[in-house]
């Protein structure tokens, strides 16, 4: 089979393809080359460029389309012979014809005007008479531009807008130029067309823009006057007339090259060295530039600002205050040194040695590796130095590879100019000075206040011995006169992060924003106000992490008091040589080691720093357990249970404008969903079925309103104007509704659903995500999360189910129909509206973090059970009280593998494998998820609910299990009955739950099975509920087989007691 090939232009917005590529070379020198330069019969050259039309012209007036053609003319021009120097009245070919055919080109496909004839050669130049092409020169050179702009000038106030217009321009990252006139994308500094936006944002960075939005900015922005892209790719040539201009804002100022010859601007050093070749080897000069990019093309024009070195004064002069004073202490302790510095053998030569100061190295060497005479500080030194110089070799390796992708990201670190903060000499300038100063003052400090009370053992430092060198960093960096130099928040910054449990207890969040906070960073538009502070704070950032790295080893092992003096250090080597290892085999950037440091320290810090094991206690007969030095008592949990259930039942009053649940509006007995619809925006309120009941839930809020004016006036003053303050106190108790709400689910549903799960339920269908909470029995809610960490460890989907009890599904009803669309309907009209599929979001359609969900569980346990409770420490009590009190009535036995599987530890997601549950047994089942799973759940959850207090019994349908499609299920649900006197009385002990069945039936089930029995191995079984007969096969266990023989055993291996 013959393959055949085609070539394909790629330039933008040409679509030809050629089977030759001899056909493309000639396509792209007739419609794409852009310049051409002409050698003359006399040895001139001259710079020739495409017309608009698409020729290039000579000085005799003839065009070709091919400049090798032109070539070719050129050599034989009788024209140029005959008169040298004639002006050029046709160069580019503009006459009435081309203009035309300029001005049918100048729309690209998009509609948006081509600005590719605005670039900084497609400006032709024009040659004074008399003046040969050798002697040319920039004074006598002019850039033809388009006449003088004659603009009408604008009022005062013609580009101001409205708050939440620029509100939602700024949340696209659009901005209104209004010294250009101009609408511009910060994403990528393009020029564009108000009408546009949408095209633009999903062409260029793949982003969809909000309909609703779209309308309403588009309704904003019609009355402003903006430029047309024809009048707009004008300024240019009008920026370059008048010479360098102040930069413009939103526009990135960029080191570019001026040709000294013709004044050409271009950007990099490649291009502009390219031009200097066609014009008759020209030098240039650097500039500031500008670029101007509408449609397709990019124009250059020169800016004057200030120098970069201007940025940096403030910040040198701070580190070189630091560096004096430091020196002037350490010229005392030069004289003790009496020895020759040598250079530390670990160091080996790279090519930031060779940039460095060898004066630096020898004054290094000098404080690491040279104890003085009678001077035994030193000894603390070298053990420092000792422990640290893998880990600072890779620091002064990373200082040659500055993180320039970081700094290069900075969109606008000043917000007035525009300016980077600094240039790549900078950025190793910097490093290099704050690196010096580090290491000067931290060996410095360490000589001058070592306690000889912190005894040295074999070579390791003790941690009150690193906390007294960084203590001593923080004070020998604060002056009495200098409080806020850069020296002093570094030092602060360092001593925040040798603080104690830095690893835990959300301190690395708090690092973070101290590091941005220290250099001005603001969120909202993504700019630093002091962006000299961000290389040396950065470097200062990564020596820090690893010194906490180094703690956290030795804090690993110091914790262990039955381990040996030798075991403790070869340990602590081990852990050191393994975070050496980590930052080798780590990204080799800023964020990326820092990052690596942190997981290595946790790694190290997490025996000790997690949660205990959970003791119970045996004198109160199991009814309460210890964890980590604290008692959680079980009656006082649910005690806590039903506080919370009160104080949704308050909130949801005050949210329906009721006094009690008189005033709340009737539920239907039963609702519809299609769980298997996987539509965008589908849930079970757009089922047809269910129309007619969310149409009345959903303006319950609204006519009751209506109907009654002491509701309407909680909210409306007077001249029905909505109270902004009424507003805001209504969305304080959403938010505490809604926390009251996730701290029921993770409470009563089950096993407790890890935070960065439940945080993420969703009521509806999205474009890319299936919803989590469903309709699946009458008004029966059912919760489904995806296990994420076996996602990604084995690459399936483990989807757990949970249900909440009937008030708390009641709960969940009542705010998705009656409450939400009230919510809304007051915030569109008070402030912008942004909905969210998403439960638990912030009035800004904001998902809720996990911090905030870990805080309100500790504060509302906190005021009933004097316990602070937080996620990761209910998660252990919650897996021990089922194992002990729950779980053996919830044994799962697979039919697949013939394998025992807890409900209790699948939902806790602590089982060995991932059952394959890929298949589907209905249409209306949720992928990954099976009816035996979800009726194995919903008996475990209703179990659970009786046990804290949720439930007040058990429903009549679990007093039977439902019968599984299991043969071995059901003969175990025979046994289960057989057996139940003595387990439920064993519970009713412990809990006090009355889960007594019905006596009478469970007796004549175990009566009719053994009285029918017969050879034929088939047992006919005829329950009141169903009234059908199921025939269980027991000639699989043998002609001997007992049910209650065979499975007794296996129940008492999981009773409570």
């Amino acid at each position: 089979m013959s393959s055949s090939r085609v070539f394909c232009c790629v330039k933008i917005n040409c679509t030809a393809v050629f089977a030759k590529s001899c056909e493309l070379t000639k396509h792209r020198r007739e419609f794409h080359q852009r310049t051409t330069t002409l050698t003359y019969a006399d040895g001139s050259k001259r710079l020739i460029e495409r017309s608009p039309s698409g020729y290039f012209s000579c000085s005799c007036g003839i065009k070709y389309r091919n400049p090798n053609a032109l070539l070719v003319h050129a050599k034989d021009c009788a024209v140029h012979l005959a008169a040298e120097g004639v002006e050029q009245t046709d160069e580019d070919g503009s006459d009435a014809e081309d203009e035309s055919d300029a001005e049918e080109e100048s729309e690209d496909e998009n509609g948006q005007e081509s600005t590719e004839e605005l670039d900084d050669e497609s400006l032709p130049l024009s040659r004074p008479v008399g003046v040969s092409a050798s002697e040319l020169t920039a004074a006598h050179i002019e850039l033809e531009i388009a006449p003088e702009l004659e603009l009408e000038p604008l009022d005062e106030g013609a580009f101001d807008v409205d708050d939440t217009t620029l509100r939602n321009l700024r949340y696209i990252n659009l901005e209104i130029v209004s010294e250009l006139r101009a609408l511009v994308c910060l994403d990528c500094g393009f020029c564009i067309n108000p009408s546009r936006i949408h095209s633009h944002r999903l062409r260029l960075h793949g982003r969809k823009v909000n309909r609703s939005e779209l309308i309403a900015l588009e309704r904003q922005l019609t009355p402003l006057p903006f430029l047309p892209h024809g009048d707009l790719a004008r300024w240019v040539p009008h920026l370059r007339r008048i010479g360098p201009v102040p930069p413009f804002p939103y526009f990135p100022v960029s080191d570019g090259f001026e040709c000294t010859r013709c004044g050409r601007l271009r950007a990099t050093l490649d291009s502009i060295k390219h031009h200097g070749k066609a014009c008759n080897g020209a030098s240039f000069v650097k500039c500031h530039v500008q670029a101007l990019t509408v449609g397709i093309g990019s124009s250059y024009f020169k800016v004057a600002v200030p120098e970069v070195e201007n940025h940096m004064t403030e910040a040198e002069g701070a580190l070189q205050k630091q560096l004096d004073i430091l020196a002037s202490a350490m010229r005392q302790l030069d004289a003790v040194v009496t020895e020759e510095v040598r250079e530390p053998p670990w160091i080996t030569r790279t090519g930031w040695h060779d940039y460095a100061d060898m004066r630096i190295m020898a004054t290094l060497s000098r404080l690491t590796y040279k104890p003085a005479p009678e001077d035994r500080n030193f000894e603390v030194l070298d053990a420092v130095f000792t422990q640290t110089k893998a880990l600072l070799h890779q620091y002064l390796n990373l200082i040659d590879d500055t993180d320039n992708i970081t700094l290069r990201n900075i969109r606008s670190p000043n917000e007035d100019l525009d300016l980077r903060p600094f240039s790549r000499r900078h950025q190793k300038r910097t490093h290099l000075k704050y690196f010096t100063w580090m290491a000067r003052l931290v060996c410095f400090v360490v000589r001058i206040t070592y306690d000889e009370t912190d005894k040295i053992a074999t070579g390791v430092v003790m941690p009150s011995a690193t906390l007294a060198i960084i203590q001593n960093i923080k004070r020998c960096a604060v002056e009495p006169d200098s409080s806020e130099t850069l020296a002093a928040e570094i030092g602060s910054l360092m001593w925040e992060l040798l603080s104690e449990k830095v690893y835990i207890n959300r301190k690395f969040g708090n690092l973070t924003v101290n590091f941005l906070a220290l250099m001005g960073y603001c969120p909202s538009n993504q700019t630093f106000k002091s962006p000299e502070r961000y290389t040396p704070l950065l470097a200062g950032l990564m020596f820090c992490f690893r010194l906490v790295a180094l703690r956290s080893c030795w804090d690993a092992v110091d914790g262990d008091e039955a381990l040996a003096e030798p075991a403790r250090t070869q340990r602590f080597h081990a852990s050191a040589d393994e975070i050496c290892q980590r930052l080798k085999d780590s990204c080799r950037t800023t964020a990326g080691e820092i990052l690596g440091l942190h997981s290595a320290g946790a790694f190290h810090l997490r025996n000790h720093a997690a949660p205990g094991q959970v003791q119970w206690n045996v004198e109160d007969g199991y009814q309460s357990l210890n964890l980590d030095g604290e008692c959680f008592s079980i009656p006082k949990f649910t005690s806590l249970v039903k506080h919370v259930f009160e104080c949704l039942e308050t909130e949801l009053n005050y949210l329906l404008f009721s006094t009690d649940r008189g005033g709340w509006p009737p539920l239907p007995d039963r609702l519809f969903d299609v769980p298997s619809n996987t539509a965008a925006d589908w849930s079970f309120r757009s089922d047809q079925r269910n129309h007619s009941t969310i149409q009345e839930l959903s303006r319950f809020m609204v006519i009751s309103l209506m109907r009654d004016p002491a509701k309407k006036g909680r909210l409306y003053g007077n001249m029905d104007v909505l109270l902004d303050s009424a507003v805001e106190q209504y969305t304080t108790h959403v938010s505490r509704y809604l926390a009251l709400l996730c701290l029921a689910m993770q409470f009563t549903c089950g096993q407790p659903i890890r935070s960065t799960e439940i945080l993420t339920l969703r009521f509806k269908n999205t474009e890319y995500h299936q919803r989590n909470i469903y309709i699946i029995e009458n008004r029966t809610v059912m919760i489904t999360t995806s296990y994420s960490k076996t996602q990604e460890t084995k690459g399936k989907l483990k989807n757990i189910c949970r249900f909440p009890p009937p008030f708390l599904a009641d709960q969940i009803i009542y705010y998705l129909t009656t409450v939400l669309p009230f919510y809304w309907y007051l915030l569109e009209r008070s402030r912008e509206l942004k909905k969210s599929p998403f439960l638990f979001v912030t009035p800004n359609a904001e998902r809720w973090r996990a911090e905030r969900l870990a805080a309100f569980m500790e504060e509302e346990a906190f005021s009933v059970m004097d316990f602070e409770l937080r996620p990761r420490k209910y998660r252990q009590i919650a897996i021990a009280i089922a194992k002990r009190y729950v779980e053996p009535l919830s044994l799962v036995i697979e039919r697949q593998r013939n394998q025992s599987v807890n409900i209790y530890a699948y939902q806790a997601g602590h089982t060995n494998d991932m059952r394959d549950f890929s298949y589907g047994v209905d249409a209306n089942d949720i992928i990954g998820i099976t009816a035996e799973s979800i009726t194995e759940s919903r008996h475990a959850s209703v179990y659970w609910q009786v046990f804290i207090g949720a439930l007040d019994e058990l429903p009549e349908w679990v007093v039977y299990p439902p019968v599984l499609a299991s043969k071995l299920s059901k003969a175990y649900a025979l046994a289960l009955f057989r057996s139940n006197e003595n387990l439920i009385r064993q519970m009713r002990l412990l809990s006090d739950i009355p889960l007594v069945p019905h006596e009478p039936t469970a007796a004549r089930l175990l009566d009719e099975c053994e009285s029918r029995n017969s050879g034929s191995g088939l047992v006919s079984v005829s329950t009141e509920a169903d009234g059908d007969t199921d025939m269980l096969d027991t000639q699989s266990f043998g002609t001997d087989f007992n049910i209650e023989n065979a499975l007794l055993p296996m129940l008492d291996a999981y009773s409570p007691l």
